[in-house]
Parts: C-alpha cells; sequence; structure tokens
C-alpha cells in the first residue's frame, strides 16, 4: 500500500506546475483525484488517499523534530542532487537508502537511518510541508554555488553536536560543516545556566536560575500577590459573589510563588471562575492540570492589563538586576566567550546558512575565530524589556564604530507568572558586511 501511495504521488508532482505537490492547493488536490479516476481507483481508495494527504502525521505543540528532520536532510540532498523529487517522508528515506545522504554518529560513522526515532517521518503517509522543500533547495543551490554538487552528504543530526563538527547540520564531501536555519533563523538559545557559564565561568552542575530564584525569594512572592491581585480585582468586576469569594481564597492560599505555581482548581472552581469572566478560549484540561497559574495567564492574554508591565519591571529590576551588579566584576571579561558562544564556534569551521541561502556566512575554527577577533570591542547593558528581561551584547570594530549587537532575553517560557523562566536570543547587525565583523570572513 505505501508503495502504491507514493508511486502516485510521484505520478502527481510531474502533473503540477512545480513538481511540488502541496496538501494545501485545492487544484493540486483536483489533479490527484483526476490522475487516480484516470488509473481507474475506486471511489473509496480515492477518498482515503485523499483524507491521508489532509491529514498527515503533525508535530505535537512546542515538537519541531519533523520540520527539523526535513528541512536538514532535505537540504543535504538537494546538495547532492539538485533534481531529487520530494513530495513525501517516504521519498527521503529513498535517498538515504541510495546514499545520496547519509545519517552519522559522534564519531562520524554511518548509522542506519531506520534505527533513529526521526524514521517514524519517513513513510508514504507524511507530507513535509512546501515551504520546507523550497526553502531546502533555496538553500541547497546557495551550498553548490559556494562548493560544488557533492559527492556525498552527512546529516549530523544524530550528533547532538557532539562531532568535530559541531553545530552543523549537514557536512558537505567531508570537509564543509553547514548550519542549516529554516526561514530567518535564530541564533543557539543558551539556557540561563549556560549563559552564567560562558560569561562567568561558573560551576556548570550550579543551577543558577534555582540560585536566583532563591536569593530574590522576597521579590518573587512579593510579585506572585501583586499578580493575584489584578486577578481579584478582574473577578470583583463581574459582581458574581460567589467567583469574588473564590478568587479571594485563591488570593489566600497563593500568597508565595511556590504555593501560587502548585495551586490547583477543581472543574466546578473553573467553570464559575470561566462563566464569571467569560473567557470563551480556555482550554479545561490544561487548567486542571497547570491549575491557577494557566487561568490567569490566559485571562492577562484577554485583559493585558497595562500595569502589569510597569510592576514586573520594578520587580525584574531588583530580581535581575540584581543579579548582573553582584556579577558586574566578572563580566566584561566574559563578553568575548558569550560571542563565541552565540556563533556556535567550534574547532573547526562552519558555514551558517539562512534565509534561503540570502544569509550565508563564514564562521572560522576556535583558533583562528580568537585571533581574527582580537581587535573586536564588546560593551553591554541590561534593563526590562518587552515580556521580560534583556541582556544586551555589543559588538564593536577597533575604532568603536558599532557591528551589531547579540539580545539575550529571559522571560517565561509559557506565558507570564507561568512555570520556568528561559533565555531567548536573537541578533541585530549594524553591517552588511560579514568580513567587518570577523575581518577574513568569506
Amino acid at each position: 500500500m505505501n508503495f502504491m501511495i507514493n508511486q502516485l504521488v510521484k505520478d502527481w508532482a510531474w502533473q503540477v506546475n512545480d513538481g511540488m505537490p502541496d496538501p494545501k492547493d485545492r487544484t493540486h488536490l483536483e489533479v490527484l483525484e483526476a490522475v487516480l479516476k484516470q488509473n481507474k481507483y475506486s471511489e473509496e481508495f480515492i477518498q482515503e488517499l485523499i483524507h491521508q494527504i489532509k491529514n498527515p502525521i503533525l508535530e505535537k505543540t512546542g515538537d519541531t523534530s519533523a520540520t527539523t528532520l526535513f528541512h536538514e536532510v532535505i537540504t543535504g540532498i538537494f546538495v547532492a542532487n539538485p533534481g531529487a523529487k520530494i513530495a513525501t517522508g517516504e521519498d527521503v528515506l529513498a535517498y538515504f537508502k541510495n546514499g545520496t545522504i547519509k545519517a552519522v554518529n559522534s564519531s562520524l560513522g554511518v548509522v542506519a537511518i531506520e534505527s533513529l526515532s526521526q524514521a517514524r517521518y519517513l513513510n508514504a503517509k507524511t507530507f513535509p510541508k512546501p515551504s520546507i522543500i523550497s526553502d531546502a533547495k533555496s538553500l541547497a543551490s546557495k551550498i553548490r554555488s559556494k562548493f560544488g554538487t557533492a559527492s556525498i552528504v552527512w546529516w549530523t543530526g544524530p550528533t547532538n553536536d557532539a562531532s568535530k563538527f559541531g553545530a552543523a547540520d549537514i557536512v558537505v564531501d567531508k570537509k564543509y560543516g553547514i548550519s542549516l536555519k529554516y526561514g530567518a533563523g535564530q541564533l543557539k538559545n543558551l539556557t540561563v545556566n549556560t549563559f552564567a557559564q560562558t560569561v562567568l565561568g561558573s560551576n556548570p552542575n550550579v543551577n543558577v536560575m534555582k540560585d536566583i530564584m532563591k536569593t530574590y525569594s522576597g521579590e518573587f512572592d512579593k510579585m506572585t500577590t501583586d499578580w493575584v491581585a489584578l486577578f481579584v480585582n478582574e473577578v470583583k468586576l463581574t459582581k458574581n459573589k460567589l467567583a469574588i469569594k473564590l478568587a479571594k481564597s485563591i488570593a489566600s492560599s497563593t500568597s508565595t510563588w511556590d504555593s501560587y505555581q502548585k495551586k490547583k482548581l477543581k472543574l466546578t472552581e473553573i467553570e464559575l471562575l470561566v462563566n464569571a469572566l467569560k473567557i470563551t478560549s480556555l482550554n479545561v484540561g490544561k487548567t486542571e492540570k497547570q491549575g491557577v497559574r494557566y487561568l490567569i495567564k490566559k485571562l492577562f492574554e484577554i485583559k493585558k492589563w497595562p500595569q502589569w508591565q510597569k510592576t514586573r519591571n520594578t520587580y525584574f529590576n531588583t530580581i535581575f538586576g540584581g543579579y548582573f551588579r553582584s556579577i558586574e566584576d566578572n563580566i566584561s571579561n566574559g563578553l568575548g566567550k558569550l560571542f563565541k558562544k552565540q556563533l556556535s564556534v567550534q574547532e573547526n569551521d562552519l558555514y551558517y546558512a539562512a534565509k534561503g541561502g540570502k544569509d550565508f556566512k563564514y564562521i572560522p575554527g576556535e583558533k583562528a575565530f580568537d585571533k581574527l577577533t582580537s581587535r573586536l570591542q564588546f560593551t553591554y547593558q541590561y534593563n526590562p524589556s518587552g515580556s521580560g528581561y534583556e541582556f544586551v551584547l555589543n559588538i564593536l570594530n577597533e575604532a568603536g564604530k558599532p557591528l551589531g549587537s547579540i539580545s539575550i532575553k529571559f522571560r517565561w517560557k509559557d506565558g507570564q507568572m507561568n512555570g520556568t523562566i528561559i533565555t531567548t536570543s536573537d541578533a541585530k547587525w549594524v553591517v552588511k558586511d560579514w568580513s567587518e565583523i570577523i575581518p577574513g570572513a568569506k
């Protein structure tokens, strides 16, 4: 059945304009239906197949494993074979089987793709998004223009950055490690711990965020009380006596950060608050699982309490500003290391490719990088920003001309006051010529 479906999809690909069937394009589906009818397939078979195409295996929320796999691997396939025809996951598997691309481990030994967890996507019922295939094609074209059509491509996904090619996603002709980013891409998002270890050289076994929360537990507790008070005030506006009584009870039992994070609600309590507050888009299952913190987060997303940002910023200035001030004497010595870490500098040279090949940068290996960037200057600042707190690393040339900046934001992973604080990274370059940032860069 899988082989039959795959053959049909290949026939389908030949009859659409660009050779890339789009399951979301109604006209493409009409072409497929016509192909099936011409080949005298039953109406039942046609409807089943179209249903499979319209309902491919989807990634869970927050899970980008299929997107990552297809983007990296399909780019590698097109680097070695510009004329490759890819419509399904089974097509991708075929290029592993014929040796166009090979999965390797941290020792760069070839591993069977079927042995990896990602193999679950390599079947005839899984359809890579057309936008992924298009971006991969464009990236591959840029890569071939630099290094030629590859005779061998390694997919380094299974290495977890542990091979000598580090953060590379594919390796071309055993020499050129390339880090691929889908669309605009982004910098490596360092964890709070990694940030501290890089800048300060702190103990890798120390949980920095836990230490910050312990040191500033009083501020976290006061911030929690102020946050819950906004919720109580919102409930009071409903004039619903039972809901107001419940809100006050919640406030009295969540006077600390830890108690707020753990506070659960009964289904009857959820229904009472939802009806009183007229929240129509609440996931009741998540609210039962996560409790008060999820409900109030969702309420904030609707109401956008204007006073909250000022309140939160005051506390964050005390918490994160206090933390950065306490380590200020050590920060300056670690800024160069932070720049290196954010660019994924490693032992060997690395190429960075994003935006369909429009953003293509050479990042030299560690020794060359240290030599080339020895004259760069680094400054920094930290302030509240948007939904969290921001540490900004500024990069300047020898004459003090700004070249760009890297922003590392501390924010809640799952929305305001809900669970863990994480870091995300972004870069803004003032100059267009990468060689101004890394002299000698290609």
